[in-house]
């Protein structure tokens, strides 16, 4: 199919139809131009998804709950979730169900333009119904591609965890401790209760995050991360920034 390329009259640019193939450019500039639709570029491809169930949105919540435990006593990392839109690449602007990543003065890959994301997040987690899901083949893909550190995708069918890292060059499927708990590589000390969460137990999977939290492999990062604030600032021990709820 034909790329769009021509985002010169914004005023003039017809909706967004699933299925499309444009580049980034284009679809960035008629996606603004559409309040209150959500749509997602895939390898240059226009998804525009289904509506969400209960099952999907509840299993999303109690995640970004996890991971708001996190990001309160960890400086310099952001989490987003109700699909953000991230800048991937030039025909990638995915809106994935969790993005989580740190800021660019702590390491973070991420840089920021006209207030998106832009760049491969640290971690990405997508809830998926089936193993059918485009969040297994396509947005795997595409997460791939675009170097994704660490990927999980949680499938509610099956109520299976698939979890990825990336080892500079490929996605490497990690296999599921006996417990059940992700400790997730990428952000030290970022513990996630499997069981937990498909059983939508929020009190225990909280506080199995909370168990990874008080771990001396989370202290270390922290204080990692102060270190590479003051490098990148050459001053001393910076405070930690406030972060965004």
């Amino acid at each position: 199919m034909h790329i769009i390329r021509d985002v010169q009259d914004v005023d003039t640019l017809p909706l967004l139809e699933n299925g499309e193939r444009m580049d980034r450019e284009t679809f960035h500039a008629r996606y603004e131009q559409m309040p209150g639709v959500r749509a997602e570029l895939v390898k240059g491809e226009v998804y525009m998804p289904s509506p969400m169930k209960r099952e999907h949105s509840g299993m999303a919540f109690i995640i970004s709950r996890c991971l708001g435990d996190y990001m309160d006593v960890t400086p310099w990392s952001e989490v987003h979730a109700a699909g953000v839109s991230v800048l991937l690449g030039q025909d990638s602007e995915p809106q994935p169900d969790l993005a989580m990543f740190l800021l660019p003065e702590a390491g973070g890959r991420i840089s920021f333009e006209d207030g998106y994301p832009a760049g491969a997040p640290e971690l990405i987690i997508e809830v998926a119904t089936s193993p059918g899901s485009i969040d297994l083949h396509r947005k795997r893909d595409d997460y791939e591609r675009h170097g994704v550190a660490e990927y999980i995708v949680f499938v509610l069918r099956q109520q299976r965890v698939v979890w990825f890292r990336h080892d500079g060059t490929a996605f490497v499927e990690q296999s599921l401790p006996a417990d059940g708990i992700l400790r997730v590589g990428v952000f030290p000390g970022l513990w996630l209760d499997s069981t937990a969460l498909f059983a939508n137990d929020h009190s225990r999977a909280r506080a199995v995050t909370a168990q990874g939290l008080a771990t001396p492999e989370h202290a270390t990062f922290v204080t990692l991360l102060q270190e590479r604030v003051s490098a990148s600032r050459g001053q001393g021990t910076p405070l930690p920034p406030q972060q965004p709820h």
